[in-house]
């Protein structure tokens, strides 16, 4: 089924575990956060049969969930209910109250009688929600220490934590809205494509400050800062660092992420451009800046820490987001063409850019962040100049994208290609170039210094050799009417690849029209330790492969 390319069905993963429980007396299994999990109605028809069937007698299951009304209905007749807000637990959470209460200057000069009404109140109102104790003492804290105004605000207190970053944000000044919902959305792209870390407080400020200028310019002469953040974002965003703001839950995330959030964005920003008709999401709105700064980057700012200069984040996050964001990229003309500017060898940021990306901690970075090792622009060497500068920068372009076969993925690429009618792809066999990996590729235990590859193969060969990972780079060239020097060379290199992975449709597609560009199916017979084409498919399984060349008229001797 593997080798074939197809996924298994739900049943026969079910009777796969099955049969792997034969080898135990007893199995446990956990499963957190199931609330997390979206969509999850068929998780949840999977649970009641791991707990109810009696083939899986053998299975115990623990499921941590928060209180949904679908998972709630499941869990009932199958399931030992504990809630989280059992005494234990509520112990904690007052005495995480009293605490606060006692330690917090803020509440220093209160009546007791007063501070004693807030620790009931938050420490039942909490039901085991340790996150919503935290989030209303980080409100009524900035109340006014008046009886009246606080029992009220007692009384009106949110039910649920989602109910309580809305009554927070509504709280914000309208003329600090627009900047702290970006200061919310830039810490998400940045968890988005970086993974983990934050930039300095610093870059963020700077980001988002330019971002909502260009929403609404009358914001210029606002002043922003770390303080009118605490001041604001309260319990939504981690300012303990000196240097660096980061969410302060992951609750935070999930509600910027929820569908709700549009209901009350009218009111609460009333510049927000994700509204209907616009066509522009807040997003591209980031990625244009990030594009456009990296544009700027110097070779002074290439190798200084990216905490340091907005530049210096912006063309890291820049390569990033190639990957990361090309959906939103190939959906909006100017960041497409953004983003294809930014692999032009033409223009002056290209060399500081290449550098920027190319120090060992940087490269483990964009490895960590998904880009294969052998995609990446940057560590191309060339031995030899390449015959014209739009060639170069088709190749960057392939190469990025090179492990990739949805539309989009090469969108950019086939954008390029129609418009540069003049471009020779006839000389893409002359490239000759090496590219630099890191040992750690090959051995995942560790990063050791970083080894050039010779290539002794031309464009076509090396994209064959790659094509395990993703067909769409020599599929999009042949598309465009690029001849093949030796087809049957890129047909050996096509194959060579096969045996890391299963064949799926678009292989099969391109491997027919490699045969149809000439290949011969039975390769070559002069060189020693010769190895035809219809053994390589048998060696790592492919009936498809092998059954394509049989028709193509391989001989099986």
């Amino acid at each position: 089924m593997y080798r074939a390319g197809l996924e298994p069905s739900m049943l026969e993963l079910l009777a796969t575990l099955e049969k792997a429980l034969d080898r135990f007396d007893v199995a446990y299994v956990v499963i957190d956060a199931l609330d997390e999990s979206s969509p999850r109605s068929e998780l949840l028809q999977v649970i009641q049969t791991l707990a109810s069937d009696i083939r899986f007698q053998k299975l115990r299951l623990a499921v941590s969930s928060r209180e949904y009304h679908d998972i709630k209905i499941m869990i009932e007749n199958v399931f030992t209910a504990i809630p989280m807000d059992n005494p234990a637990l509520m112990g904690d959470i007052l005495r995480y109250v009293r605490s606060t209460l006692k330690t917090n200057r803020r509440f220093q000069h209160w009546p007791e009688d007063l501070l004693k009404d807030v620790e009931v109140t938050v420490s039942t109102g909490a039901r085991g929600m340790f996150r919503w104790a935290v989030c209303q003492l980080d409100v009524i804290q900035r109340l006014r220490s008046d009886p009246r105004t606080v029992r009220r605000a007692l009384q009106s207190l949110p039910k649920t934590l989602y109910k309580t970053y809305d009554m927070i944000l509504l709280g914000i000044p309208e003329e600090e809205r627009l900047f702290v919902y970006h200061i919310l959305q830039w810490i998400a792209l940045h968890t988005d494509l970086h993974g983990h870390g934050m930039p300095k407080n610093s870059i963020l400020i700077e980001a988002a400050k330019k971002t909502v200028i260009r929403q609404n310019p009358r914001s210029e002469d606002i002043h922003y800062d770390i303080e009118t953040l605490r001041e604001f974002c309260g319990c939504l965003i981690d300012c303990t660092s000196s240097s660096s703001i980061k969410f302060a839950h992951f609750t935070v995330r999930e509600y910027l992420d929820s569908p709700r959030l549009p209901e009350i964005l009218y009111s609460v920003f009333p510049h927000e451009p994700q509204r209907p008709g616009t066509g522009e999401t807040l997003r591209q709105n980031f990625i244009e800046l990030i594009l456009e700064e990296a544009h700027c980057l110097e070779l002074k700012h290439a190798l200084a820490p990216v905490q340091c200069f907005l530049t210096s984040y912006c063309a890291m996050s820049g390569c990033l987001s190639l990957r990361k964001f090309q959906d939103d990229i190939v959906q909006k003309e100017s960041l497409a063409k953004l983003a294809t500017s930014l692999l032009d060898p033409s223009k002056l940021h290209f060399k500081p850019l290449k550098v920027a990306t190319s120090s060992e901690d940087r490269h483990r970075h964009i490895y960590d962040q998904g880009w294969p090792s052998f995609a990446q622009f940057f560590n191309i060497s060339w031995k030899t100049n390449p015959p014209s500068n739009e060639l170069e920068q088709l190749f960057y372009l392939l190469l990025t994208y090179c492990d990739q076969n949805k539309a989009n993925g090469l969108e950019l690429a086939r954008r390029f290609l129609k418009g540069q009618a003049g471009i020779d792809l006839k000389l893409a066999s002359s490239l000759d170039f090496e590219y630099l990996i890191y040992q750690g590729i090959e051995n995942p235990r560790w990063f050791g210094d970083q080894i050039p590859r010779s290539n002794d193969r031309n464009m076509f060969e090396m994209f064959a050799l790659w094509s395990s990972q993703g067909s769409g780079p020599l599929d999009l060239i042949l598309e465009f009417g690029a001849e093949l020097p030796d087809p049957t060379a890129v047909l050996i290199c096509f194959l060579q690849s096969a045996h890391s992975g299963p064949s799926h449709y678009d292989r099969c597609c391109l491997l027919q029209r490699i045969l149809h560009a000439g290949a011969d199916a039975n390769g070559y017979k002069h060189y020693p330790g010769y190895i035809t084409p219809l053994q390589l498919a048998v060696k790592s399984g492919d009936s498809i492969v092998a059954e394509l060349l049989l028709k193509a008229g391989a001989r099986p001797e």
